[in-house]
């Protein structure tokens, strides 16, 4: 005799259960796609950032020198010319700056000097260079502010990817920041509940996330040079 067969409402009951599972499993498994397209991104631009810094000090210490040649000229000989080497240099450094620095208003505002007709005084050149001074004083600290930024994403990014994919191998098992800190030796703290002694990942806070968007939002500013 045959054993009791499940009734319809059942069969129907577990078909549902195994599509919901499906689509979250679907939905699991983009989201860490989306998580692992992101890092290299985020690499890229971290390295960009940190480039740009090194430059930005390197620029700045040029300019410190030639600052400092200039602000003696100038003193006591408001009237007198520029050397046509001085106003080439002075020149150069606006050039650098501006391939160095895009995102500043105010560094697009600064000319070069013109090459035909009298060459400028010295206090002329000294504004010219105090101005692009203040540029590059404002450039590190911001280069500084993205690469703390940039360094924080990397983090999100790789720890966001790390649970998803203890998740999804886990058979959705709810990663732990000490399992996600055993993977990949990082974490970030806002991605867990607390609770009991036990902190788990924060799955549901994805489902409100465009995870890409979130993660790589204002890297194009970045590596322009933002």
């Amino acid at each position: 005799m045959l054993g009791k067969q499940p009734s319809l409402k059942a069969q129907q009951a577990k078909a549902a259960r195994m599509e919901q599972l499906a689509a979250e499993s679907a939905r699991r498994k983009q989201q860490l796609e989306d998580a692992q397209a992101a890092i290299p991104a985020l690499e890229s631009a971290l390295k960009s950032a940190r480039e740009q810094k090194e430059v930005c000090s390197t620029f700045d210490n040029h300019l410190i020198g030639f600052y400092d040649e200039i602000d003696k000229r100038a003193k006591g000989k408001s009237l007198m010319a520029a050397t046509d080497l001085i106003v080439e240099h002075a020149n150069s450094i606006v050039r650098d700056a501006k391939d160095l620095i895009k995102q500043d208003v105010y560094v697009g505002r600064i000319k070069e000097f013109v090459s035909a007709g009298d060459n400028p005084v010295y206090p002329d050149v000294l504004v010219t260079l105090r101005a692009v001074k203040q540029a590059v004083d404002r450039c590190g600290p911001r280069l500084e502010e993205a690469i703390k930024r940039l360094n924080w994403k990397l983090v999100e990014a790789r720890t966001i990817a790390s649970a998803l994919r203890q998740y999804l191998d886990g058979e959705g098992e709810i990663p732990s920041k000490a399992q996600i800190e055993t993977r990949i030796g990082i974490s970030a703290s806002t991605w867990f509940d607390e609770a009991y002694g036990h902190s788990s990942f924060k799955l549901s806070r994805l489902d409100s996330l465009s995870i890409r968007e979130y993660l790589t939002v204002g890297l194009t500013t970045v590596e322009d040079g933002e």
